[in-house]
């Protein structure tokens, strides 16, 4: 115990002298007279989850207490797991409000009259890092007290009245902590609804209703809509074939290292469906397939190739719920130019979870080389201005359930790019994108 400043009517003692403390043991499991019909709960690290305990889930019979190397401890002493794994990070305790018997990882500590147990417990609880820090003997995989160390441990002690007030205004402070973490998760839940709500409203075209009426001259028929995303498809990739040659040059003059760059080629449209939900007359159905100027599967390489440097591989797990790219945590490899040219990300291109994170995406938006790691389908859009619109309309209830429901398999459900691209997306003009991103930006901030 680091050295406190007490009350004068406190005091200090080792916990070898607070009361009578008893070890377990564990009866052989081959005696069916030990354990059936058995009605003492014997206590193993296992059972040590709850601050009080009046069963177990293993009941042990009193033929088994008084044969075998257990001992029954009697109600209101505090347990303490001695020999646990959980010790690396933990002191599990609890006082037992019935009558147990213990195996030969707990030690039983029964106060003496001056002693309440529950403020034993508390202490306990109080001083978890000093006891583990001193008393603790660590292991390859379990961890254990040292029960010498543990006795000459010390602790404050106030007067029992003392100790009885402390534990009732502890209790009543921890009642209060938890109604608030509770309104927390309330809250919590009536902010996904409520974004849910929002995100809903914006693809029906409610959230910028106003918006519309007000800006007539911004507003483009559903043909002028299909129109501009055919020629955006079709500008951006013939800026793609002047970058390939650019490569294809590059890599002849380099000796032709690495894989030579696949000449990119502009899939068909997938065929356009209509939602289920009634969309405004200036507004028009579209999908991935026809806003995309192509997808990919992100490339598998195993992790012996990732390298100190070089280009950031990006895997589900650096995609946060925000939709941000965590580009501290995703490692690094070594790659060709044309090779990074084959799979590179750009500013606005859409990353979404194919296995595993089902619902997870982002929009890629750094100034670092990156590109997708093997789990992730990476798609370059028509125009990188569709890209947050996008990812809002896949975070809604509608993306969201096309998205975690879509996946196929046993165990762990895959996605594929043919099932994403054929879901409907509600589309409008530019403006009224960048308005309803703006709108829900502004709302979820």
């Amino acid at each position: 115990m680091s050295e406190l400043t007490l009350p004068k009517s406190w005091t200090t003692i080792k916990l070898r002298e607070i009361g009578t403390w008893r070890g377990g043991g564990t009866p052989s499991k081959s005696n069916p007279a030990f354990w059936t019909n058995g009605t003492i709960p014997w206590v193993s690290p296992k059972d040590m989850k709850q601050p009080r305990l009046s069963t177990a889930q293993d009941l042990i019979t009193e033929a088994a207490v008084e044969s075998s190397a257990t001992n029954l401890i009697p109600a209101g002493s505090v347990l303490l797991v001695t020999r646990s794994g959980i010790l690396a990070h933990s002191l599990p305790v609890a006082v037992s409000l019935v009558p147990v018997a213990l195996n030969q990882d707990i030690k039983a500590l029964t106060p003496h009259d001056i002693t309440d147990a529950e403020y034993l417990r508390l202490v306990f609880q109080c001083f978890e890092r000093d006891i583990l820090n001193t008393c603790r003997k660590g292991g390859t995989t379990v961890h254990s007290i040292e029960f010498p160390a543990l006795q000459e441990f010390t602790i404050p002690l106030p007067p029992l009245a003392e100790q009885k007030r402390i534990v009732a205004k502890i209790e009543e402070l921890f009642s209060e902590l938890e109604a608030g973490e509770e309104s927390l998760r309330a809250a919590r839940r009536q902010l996904g609804v409520y974004r849910q709500s929002l995100l809903k409203q914006a693809f029906e075209g409610k959230l910028t209703e106003t918006w519309r009426a007000e800006n007539p001259d911004k507003l483009e028929s559903p043909a002028q809509l299909l129109a501009r995303i055919q020629a955006a498809r079709q500008a951006r990739y013939e800026q793609q074939l002047k970058e390939w040659e650019v490569a294809l040059h590059e890599w002849e003059s380099g000796g032709k290292t690495g894989k030579k760059p696949s000449r990119p080629s502009l899939a068909e449209p997938t065929k356009l469906t209509a939602g289920s939900w009634e969309i405004p007359r200036n507004w028009t159905w579209t999908n991935l397939g026809m806003l995309k100027l192509f997808s990919l599967y992100g490339p598998r390489f195993s992790s012996d190739d990732y390298s100190a440097e070089g280009v950031c591989v990006l895997r589900t797990s650096d995609i946060g719920e925000s939709g941000k790219v965590n580009l501290e945590t995703a490692p690094r490899l070594r790659l060709s130019k044309s090779e990074f040219f084959q799979y590179h990300c750009k500013k606005g291109d859409l990353l979404i979870t194919r296995t595993g994170s089902l619902g997870t995406l982002a929009v890629f938006n750094d100034d670092v080389e990156a590109i997708p790691g093997a789990y992730l389908i990476h798609y370059r859009l028509a125009s990188a201005e569709y890209a947050t619109y996008l990812y809002h309309f896949l975070k809604g209830p509608v993306g969201q359930t096309a998205l975690t429901g879509g996946g196929a398999g046993v165990g762990r459900p895959n996605l594929n790019a043919p099932t994403i691209e054929a879901i409907p997306i509600p589309f409008c003009s530019l403006p009224e994108q960048q308005e309803i991103v703006r709108l829900l930006d502004e709302q979820f901030e």
